[in-house]
């Protein structure tokens, strides 16, 4: 039996806002797919600020899923994780490259730069061309 695949959803200690709202409005299209047979793990983590509303999204759309503040065993989480949906950033690339897990990482709006001085940009680059 092979086993239930695990979504790891992650903002960062202090949680992502944009990433939160993202899986918030993504939940009843996930819903929708777990009720066609699909077996999925979710473990997100959101950071204290937004830990209610985000459990109440993932309840009222009748998906269970462990929605935390706070995850003390990244290491251990990352390794059951078939795919990581994570915040941008330097270390955000370095960890999704260490751990060998297939990712989305999402850049926050207020935290975007200009092309010339994007840091996510050329981590993502430099991982991809395999320097990282």
């Amino acid at each position: 039996q092979r086993p239930v695949p695990l979504l790891f959803v992650f903002g960062g200690s202090q949680g992502a806002r944009a990433i939160n709202r993202a899986m918030m409005e993504a939940l009843p299209r996930l819903a929708a797919w777990v009720a066609a047979g699909h077996a999925l793990q979710i473990v997100h983590q959101t950071g204290p600020a937004e830990l209610e509303p985000v459990r109440a999204a993932y309840q009222g759309a009748a998906l269970q899923a462990e929605v935390l503040p706070f995850i003390a065993d990244m290491a251990g989480t990352y390794r059951r994780a078939r795919l990581v949906l994570r915040r941008a950033g330097a270390r955000a690339v370095g960890e999704l490259v260490a751990a060998r897990r297939a990712a989305g990482a999402q850049k926050e709006p207020a935290q975007e730069r200009p092309a010339a001085i994007d840091p996510r940009r050329d981590g993502a680059t430099a991982a991809h061309r395999g320097v990282l």
